[in-house]
């Protein structure tokens, strides 16, 4: 089973190891059991750990990153405050 390692933070197959006659998943790269199940990015559909979020870091980033270039541009050609009131008014009406 593919799984999130949480102390190596990789993406695993999870190994297997016997202590006391019980199976545990632990991770083939740091030997640790810190393991949670891996689900798709939404939008880029890489594995992640199953957590609150839909999307991965780097996606997350990407996206941060081309809203502040994108408002970076409006502030160019547009008053700074105008574009902040707008962006504020549009948020509020979300």
């Amino acid at each position: 089973m593919i799984m999130y390692c949480t102390e190596c933070k990789e993406i695993v197959e999870a190994a297997y190891s016997c202590q006391d006659n019980k199976v545990y998943e632990i991770c083939p790269l740091c030997y640790e059991g810190g393991l949670e199940e891996a689900v798709p990015c939404r939008q880029c559909s890489e594995l992640k750990p199953k957590d609150y979020e839909h999307y991965c870091d780097d996606c997350k980033s990407e996206v941060t990153s081309e809203i502040s270039s994108a408002i970076t541009d409006l502030k160019m050609r547009w008053d700074a405050e105008l574009v902040d009131e707008a962006i504020t008014i549009w948020i509020e009406n979300l």
